[in-house]
C-alpha cells in the first residue's frame, strides 16, 4: 500500500515548520548568521518536500519576515561598527572670535541706522512722526547697547583663555 500524500505533506510541512521555528529562535537571540542560514536551508528543503500549497505559501510568508528581520539586525550590527565621524572640535575662542565678528557688524549697522534715525528726529517738522521715530530709535539704540555689552564680555572671555588656556591632560 503506497503512503498517502496528505500523510507525507504533514510530515514535510512539519519539517519545514521545525526550520522556521530554528529561524525563529536565531532571530530572538540576534544571530543574523543563523538565521540567514535556517533560511537558506528552509528553501533548501523546500525543494525536495512537497506540502499544501496553501501552507507553503504562508511559511513562504513568515520565512520572509524572518529573512527581512535578519538583513535588519546585520545592519543595525554594521551601523554599530561603523566609525563614527566627529567633526573636530572647535576651540572656544575661535567660535567667540567669530560671534565677536558677527556682532561687531551688527554694531556698525545698527550705529549707522540709530545716526540716521537721530538725523530724522531732527529733520521732522511732525510731533507725530518724531514719536514714531524715538520709538526705533530707542529699540535700536537698546539692541546696539547689548550687543556692546556682548562683545566687552567676549573680548574679556577671549582675552583670559589667551593669558592661562588650559593644559590639556595626557
Amino acid at each position: 500500500m503506497r503512503p498517502k500524500y496528505p500523510d507525507i505533506w504533514d510530515a514535510n510541512e512539519n519539517e519545514l515548520r521545525s526550520i522556521i521555528a530554528d529561524a525563529q529562535q536565531h532571530a530572538e537571540r540576534g544571530n543574523a548568521g543563523g538565521l540567514r542560514q535556517s533560511v537558506s536551508r528552509f528553501f533548501d528543503t523546500l525543494r525536495s518536500k512537497e506540502a499544501k500549497q496553501e501552507a507553503i505559501n504562508g511559511m513562504k510568508a513568515e520565512i520572509e519576515q524572518l529573512r527581512l528581520q535578519a538583513e535588519q539586525v546585520e545592519e543595525k550590527v554594521a551601523t554599530a561598527r561603523a566609525p563614527k565621524v566627529t567633526a573636530p572640535p572647535v576651540p572656544v575662542a575661535d567660535t567667540w572670535r567669530a560671534e565677536l565678528a558677527k556682532n561687531r557688524e551688527q554694531v556698525s549697522r545698527l550705529g549707522e541706522e540709530v545716526a540716521d534715525l537721530e538725523r530724522q528726529v531732527e529733520e521732522s517738522d511732525s510731533v507725530l512722526d518724531q514719536s514714531m521715530i524715538r520709538g526705533t530709535l530707542a529699540d535700536r539704540r537698546r539692541k546696539f547697547n547689548e550687543l556692546e555689552r556682548l562683545n566687552r564680555a567676549l573680548e574679556q572671555r577671549i582675552e583670559q583663555t589667551e593669558e592661562a588656556p588650559l593644559i590639556p591632560s595626557a
